[in-house]
This record gives C-alpha cells, sequence and structure tokens, in this order.
C-alpha cells in the first residue's frame, strides 16, 4: 500500500482502512483493491475529490461504508470507469451522500454493482449507468433503504448495454427526469430493467421516459408519475399486483400527459388517479392525462387494467384520456325512467360535494308532471 500527502492509491490486492474519529482527503482518491472506511474507528469520510473505485484496465474494486457511517464524495465518482473494469459499492445500514455526479460504467465492458442494505443513498447530481457500449450495472435496494436522486438519471443509454435495478422493500425517489433506453426522447439500444418488488416504491417527480428495449417489472410494488411520461417499453405485473399512481397537481395534466403504448399491458394492476395534497383542483376544468403513442388504442391499452380508479366526483374517458368532474345530467326523463351510468354514479344535483335533503328535494322533482 501507498500512501501519499493528497493522494490515496491501493494496489490491486490489499486494502485501506482509514484511523481516527473522521478523515478528510483532498487529493485523488483510486481503489483498484479494497477501500474500506474503518466502522470502528473512523464512523464518517469526507472525499473531496474524485473518487474512482474499479481503476484500471481489468482492475477490480471495491468500497464498503458499514456500521452506521456516512460516505461523503462531494466530487464526482466513478465506479468501473476503465476498460472492462469492475467496482462494486456496498453500503449497509449506513449513508453515502454524493454531491458531485456519478457515473456507473461509462467505459467498454465495464461492470458496476451497487448494494444498498438498509441504507441511504443521497444523489445530488445527475447520474449516468452503462452509457459506453457492452456496459453492465447492477443496483439493488432491501431491507428498507432510500435512493434519492437529484437530477436527471440515464439508464443503458447505448448499444448493447445493461443496467437492472431492484426496489425490495425499497424507495427510489427521483426527483429529476429518468431516462430508461432512451435518451432524451432519442432510442437506444441498451436494455434497461426496473424490477419493482413487494414494498418497493419508484416514485417519478419530474419525467419518466422508458424507451422500447426498456422494461419495468412490478411483483406486489408501486409507481409513482408526477410529470410527464412517455412508455414505449414493456410492463409486466405479476399477480402480487401494482399499483400505479398518477398524481395531478402543477406539471401532469396542465403542461403534460402520460404516453402510452399499445405494448403496455396493466393486467393485475390498478391505476390509481389522485391529485396533489396541496394541489387545488378545477371541477369546471377537463385534465388530459393519457395519450396513445403512435396509432395505439388508448381505450384498449387502459382496459388491460384490473381497475381504474378517480377522485370522488371525477371520471377518466378512457378513450380520451381526458378527466372530467362529474355533473349529473338530466337523464330521467319522466315516468318511463332511463338510468344511465352517469345517474348512478353522483346525485349531488347543486355540485356542493355532499348527497342531502336539498338534492333529494331536486330528485323529486324530476317525476312531476
Amino acid at each position: 500500500m501507498l500512501i501519499r500527502r493528497n493522494v490515496l492509491t491501493v494496489l490491486a490486492i490489499g486494502s485501506l482502512h482509514l484511523f481516527g474519529a473522521t478523515y478528510s482527503v483532498t487529493g485523488a482518491i483510486t481503489a483498484t483493491g479494497v477501500f474500506s472506511p474503518d466502522p470502528l474507528c473512523g464512523p464518517d469520510g469526507i472525499v473531496t475529490s474524485p473518487m474512482h473505485i474499479g481503476d484500471g484496465f481489468q482492475n477490480e474494486g471495491w468500497l464498503w461504508v458499514t456500521e452506521g457511517d456516512t460516505l461523503t464524495t462531494n466530487e464526482a465518482s466513478y465506479i468501473s470507469y476503465s476498460v472492462a473494469a469492475k467496482g462494486s459499492v456496498y453500503v449497509t445500514d449506513s449513508t453515502w451522500v454524493a454531491d458531485g455526479s456519478v457515473f456507473l460504467s461509462s467505459q467498454y465492458y465495464a461492470v458496476s454493482t451497487i448494494g444498498l442494505d438498509n441504507a441511504t443513498w443521497e444523489v445530488n447530481a445527475n447520474m449516468a449507468m452503462a452509457q459506453n457500449d457492452d456496459g453492465v450495472v447492477t443496483v439493488t435496494a432491501i431491507n428498507g433503504s432510500y435512493w434519492y436522486s437529484w437530477a436527471a438519471v440515464h439508464i443503458a443509454t447505448d448499444d448493447n448495454t445493461q443496467v437492472d435495478i431492484t426496489l425490495d422493500e425499497s424507495t427510489w425517489d427521483a426527483n429529476g427526469m429518468v431516462h430508461i433506453s432512451m435518451d432524451n426522447w432519442i432510442y437506444s439500444d441498451g436494455y434497461g430493467t426496473i424490477n419493482i418488488d413487494t414494498g418497493g416504491i419508484m416514485n417519478c417527480s419530474n419525467g419518466l421516459l422508458v424507451g422500447d428495449n426498456g422494461t419495468i417489472n412490478i411483483d406486489g410494488g408501486e409507481l409513482v408519475l408526477h410529470s410527464e411520461t412517455t412508455w414505449d417499453g414493456d410492463l409486466s405485473i405479476s399477480p402480487n399486483g401494482a399499483d400505479i399512481n398518477v398524481v395531478i397537481g402543477p406539471y401532469l395534466a396542465d403542461y403534460y400527459l402520460i404516453e402510452l403504448s399499445d405494448s403496455l399491458d396493466f393486467t393485475n394492476g390498478i391505476i390509481n388517479i389522485t391529485f396533489e395534497p396541496d394541489y387545488v383542483e378545477d371541477p369546471a376544468a377537463t385534465y388530459d392525462l393519457f395519450d396513445p403513442l403512435g396509432s395505439a388504442d388508448l381505450s384498449l391499452i387502459l382496459a388491460t387494467a384490473d381497475e381504474i380508479t378517480t377522485p370522488p366526483g371525477w371520471i377518466l374517458d378512457t378513450s380520451t384520456g381526458v378527466l372530467s368532474y362529474l355533473q349529473f345530467q338530466d337523464c330521467l326523463q319522466g315516468p318511463d325512467v332511463a338510468v344511465t351510468a352517469l345517474c348512478e354514479n353522483t346525485h349531488d344535483y347543486d355540485s356542493d360535494g355532499d348527497v342531502d335533503l336539498v338534492d333529494f328535494a331536486e330528485f323529486q322533482l324530476l317525476f312531476t308532471d
């Protein structure tokens, strides 16, 4: 092991343990062997310059953050940044705060692994996963892990790349747009897969783009969409079900909508349409929520869902994708009462949000000569 002032280097074989209450690295840190902040003697680590894990042709590097440690990387983190390199980061019962960009497998044939176990991974900059030919990335979050990404995340955006992300009883809170097998609406030959297992949540606050090589598998988990979505990949929902929550707020419906491909099959899933808690809906307005991609038939796509729920008093037209407030229509025409589906859903004639004696009196008037 070679240690210089402001430069820490681990050779291909061996490990690095930094002792003391905290440590601060102001030079480069490169690990092609094992880099492990000591959990007993060094509870926290701060790296203020770029960090490389798995650096050099065909080299391998590992980083463990454990026992309640917090690793903070102020500059970019490069995991497997050389041709055919292998880099792995494992965070267990601990936290990794990445204030700089995170690049996973950005070189040819590179392989990166991120393992989160009851961990927090906070990325406050952009992320890129497998952005060069034949790169491979695996991200696994289990046991209540929480992953936050502040900016855009680009997944499998180059030829023959493969990215697999699994959320098992864990949450990915994506604040920036997520690009899967599609980079800024340009389709890629990469294969990106998101697995949302039981208790898993993928929360997309500012957009989701899924190219035709992208796949989302849901096995008892939840996908939340708050903003523009172009979904042209595959969807597989297990018998354990799925909740696809469409949340109307200042972006969705007001400015953007959700575009769906006829390759999607919502069987075993429930589409729940709600409003953001602090968003004031307008009963006089209509909200354009869904649109088909190309010549797809929107009603056929939405019909594959086991159920579509809407806010009380609102109804979705599955042929147009428009959500509108359900006003009572004069569909009771005298003694030969013809009850339509609209009449079955509401009797709030004065539109005050409840059905009371005033509405009952109005209902009686419909049967007078």
